[in-house]
């Protein structure tokens, strides 16, 4: 379809709700809604959280990096001081990684930005 077609069906739908206004004026409106969807749709579809990722036993590992699935927002370093000595660096739930806090022998740190952990 041709645009002008479809800026003159536009506006013959706005004249008959009685709302008056002239194509050029309708073209800016409809660049507008269209500026406003890309800017809805790219904050919904933002970067996902970015982790240290690594799991080996005694008290060092060398991290990759790890891209978070939407339903883990944090990211969290569990070291495990009572032998046999372990760290593990990942993507995590929060309230998971916030549940190692409360656990004995367990040193856990939770972070919510890009390699925090």
């Amino acid at each position: 379809m041709e645009k002008s077609r479809v800026l003159r069906g536009c506006n013959h739908l706005l004249h008959q709700a009685n709302i008056s206004v002239t194509l050029k004026q309708l073209l800016v409106i409809m660049r507008l809604v269209f500026i406003c969807a890309l800017l809805v749709l790219s904050v919904s579809f933002g970067e996902a959280l970015k982790c240290n990722l690594c799991v080996s036993e005694g008290d060092s590992c060398v991290p990759s990096t790890q891209t978070c699935p939407s339903y883990m927002d944090a990211c969290g370093s569990v070291l495990y001081i009572s032998p046999p000595l372990g760290i593990t660096r990942s993507c995590m739930n929060m309230a998971t990684c916030q549940s190692y806090l409360h656990m004995p022998n367990v040193a856990a740190i939770c972070c919510s930005t890009d390699l925090c952990n």
